[in-house]
């Protein structure tokens, strides 16, 4: 396998050519194979040296025949296997001087000049190649080659083993060359789970794909440098916000106007939820979850039960039990976001889950204005608010933290129009995780 390693070709260009190569000489190889076998199978039991000394034989004894014994000492040759005719030597010249076209030249007649004796000629007729010999100046001795169809099944047979080898050696081959690159595009098919893996991509095969991994683990090194840098700038101008906005609610306490101090509280408390959701929203991002088999149909009845416990109109449809896969704690926070969205903008809440195949299907319907189509994507952004059909409260980031705890489980977020109206926020799990990301 070393030695294999060492001489085979490192580069996808030339590993092609290679392959090219191979499958040439493999099929030479086959090709010659296949003419040896056709050329025995023509001649049947005997070989090309038997059946030329067997034809000298036939026109020697035949010539030294009486005329009137010619035709039944033929008969007895064709039925071994010689195939001879008696002709007119007028036949002969009319069927020499016929139009030629080169239908079946088989290998043993490129052999029989060096083999047979002198007087044998090379005639070729409409149809097929022949061997005359005249034995007298009336007549004339007509062999031809034994007539085999070229697919038949031995033919068949060779025929398909050469191809079956060739094909095979190359479909292995490509698959070594593309290997690789399937394996990279399993890995990197998940953005998220992707720039959470501490796990590089292999650097194995050709050096296009080995270079190719080995500049994506350097990429995904410098984008979650990029991420871990921005979160670490943003941390610290929060803390550094921290201290002159304790400072202006210490001032602010001052104010003997109620309204006008109650006012600016509550600006200088909406600031400081501003900061922290964000803050929230940049921990969210590509952090690695860890998943555990959870039973979801739980969880969400926990949910609908917490809101209901605060007067909230909210209903849970679906199964007692569904097991699945996922982070308990991060799909908590996004079915709480949905369900608080429904009923902050709407009056009541339906929560349904069903396992569709491998999938676990989960809506949350409320009754409220819903989101117009053309908005529906720009919603899942951050720091994007609808402020008219939706409110202005908040700051834009709730839909987008859910987005992207959504994604973090491979699942997918779809915001629909519910029946009759309000918003159906529609999401699919798979029902199991990548062993990866279990814990």
């Amino acid at each position: 396998m070393r030695v294999l390693n060492l001489i085979w070709p490192h580069s996808i260009r030339r590993q092609m050519m290679a392959i090219i190569l191979c499958a040439v000489v493999f099929a030479s190889l086959a090709g010659d194979f296949t003419a040896n076998a056709l050329k025995n199978m023509h001649m049947g039991p005997m070989g090309v040296e038997d059946y030329t000394f067997a034809m000298t034989s036939v026109a020697r004894m035949v010539e030294s025949l009486p005329t009137q014994a010619r035709a039944e000492n033929l008969e007895k040759w064709r039925e071994i296997g010689i195939d001879v005719t008696l002709i007119s030597a007028k036949e002969a010249i009319e069927m020499a001087r016929a139009p030629t076209l080169w239908a079946r030249l088989s290998a043993w007649l490129r052999q029989v000049p060096e083999t047979l004796s002198p007087g044998f000629d090379i005639v070729q007729t409409h149809d097929a190649t022949v061997l005359t010999y005249p034995i007298s100046d009336q007549q004339v001795l007509v062999f031809a080659p034994p007539v085999h169809s070229l697919l038949d099944d031995g033919t068949i047979h060779y025929l398909a083993a050469a191809s079956a080898l060739v094909l095979g050696f190359s479909v292995l081959a490509v698959r070594g060359i593309a290997a690789p690159v399937r394996h990279m595009a399993g890995v990197m098919k998940a953005t998220d789970s992707f720039l959470a893996s501490d796990q590089p991509i292999p650097e194995n095969g050709p050096r296009e794909i080995r270079e190719l991994a080995r500049g994506m683990n350097d990429l995904r090194g410098r984008i979650r440098a990029l991420l871990e840098a921005r979160t670490a700038m943003l941390r610290n101008v929060s803390h550094d916000l921290r201290t002159p906005l304790t400072r202006l609610r210490l001032r602010l306490d001052r104010i003997e106007d109620p309204s006008l101090r109650n006012s600016a509280l509550q600006d200088l408390r909406q600031i400081d939820d501003m900061i922290d959701t964000t803050l929230e929203y940049l921990r969210v991002g590509p952090a690695p979850s860890c998943f555990e088999r959870s039973d979801i149909a739980s969880l969400l009845q926990t949910i609908c039960a917490d809101f209901a416990d605060t007067g909230a109109i909210i209903h849970y449809t679906g199964p007692r039990h569904l097991v699945a896969e996922c982070s308990v704690n991060d799909l908590t926070r996004a079915i709480n976001n949905f369900c608080e969205n429904g009923l902050k903008f709407g009056t009541s809440v339906r929560v349904t889950a069903a396992l569709q195949g491998a999938e676990v299907l989960i809506d949350i319907a409320d009754d409220g204005p819903g989101i117009p189509v053309d908005l529906r994507e720009d919603m899942l952004q951050p720091f994007v608010k609808m402020d008219l059909a939706r409110g202005s409260a908040g700051f834009g980031l709730g839909l987008s933290i859910a987005a992207e705890i959504i994604a973090r489980h491979n699942g997918v977020l779809e915001l629909l129009q519910n029946e009759p109206k309000g918003l159906l926020v529609r999401v699919r799990l798979p029902q199991t995780q990548s062993p990866a990301r279990m814990a």
